[in-house]
């Protein structure tokens, strides 16, 4: 695998998401003026990445508990 700015890059984007970063402190992190190229990154997540971040953050689930 040969790595580029772009690689780098997008790795980052999409830990820094996994990792609990919302979209516009990505958005601030890249540097890009508006969410158009944001979104690119939040849709190379998966269910399973949203399913995460639900359990941590669900309203419902903490009433539950």
């Amino acid at each position: 695998m040969q790595l580029s700015p772009h690689k780098l890059r997008h790795s980052f984007a999409i830990s820094f998401l996994r990792n609990g970063a919302n979209p516009f402190e990505l958005q601030i992190a890249l540097g890009h003026t508006t969410l158009e190229m944001t979104r690119r990154y939040t849709q190379a997540l998966g269910f399973d990445d949203v399913y995460k971040r639900h359990v941590v953050a669900s309203p419902v689930d903490r009433l539950m508990k």
